[in-house]
């Protein structure tokens, strides 16, 4: 499964036989949303829309999951990134108030990345590229994202709501 910001995942189908069932989504809906292409009160407003509407046709259904990607600069204030911090951090509390609102049916959660090698990082000078000021010395890889949210939407979470998980490489 990829997993790309502002997509919905049905997963369909029977099980592969080389699929771990920890990682058998059939039948499930999982929504992730956050992607910085948007700025300010527009992107919290479009999320909380989207978001909300979401959770409510999975209350009304079978349930779900709903992983919103929002950003270390949500948590750790910044100079010249205030608006996106900002959004970031309205995105965090949105989830909190959707995961109270929407449990026990439907999961809400929250991916906190930090640096990463993605889309973003082409602007970076190399250095940046290859060494972060982060514990792991190093930025992260999509796929470090990627096992982050299979395990939220892994039914073996399934006491798990309205948390926060970092992914900033101990920032």
């Amino acid at each position: 499964m990829a997993l790309h910001n502002r997509a919905v995942f049905r997963i369909k189908g029977e099980r592969s036989q080389m699929m771990d069932p920890l990682f058998d989504f059939t039948g499930k809906v999982v929504l992730v949303t956050g992607g910085s292409r948007g700025l300010g009160y527009h992107m919290v407003k479009a999320f909380a829309e989207l978001a909300s509407q979401v959770a409510h046709r999975m209350n009304q259904g079978e349930g779900g999951c709903i992983i919103n990607i929002s950003s270390i600069a949500s948590l750790q204030p910044a100079p010249q990134v205030v608006p996106y911090g900002g959004a970031k951090a309205a995105l965090n509390q949105m989830s909190v108030s959707l995961a109270r609102e929407y449990a026990p049916k439907v999961r809400v959660n929250t991916i906190a990345p930090g640096p990463f090698l993605t889309d973003i990082a082409e602007a970076w000078v190399p250095e940046k590229r290859e060494k972060q000021p982060v514990a792991m010395g190093r930025p992260g890889y999509s796929e470090e994202i990627v096992t982050a949210a299979l395990m939220l939407a892994s039914p073996h979470s399934s006491y798990t709501t309205g948390a926060l998980i970092r992914v900033d490489g101990g920032q």
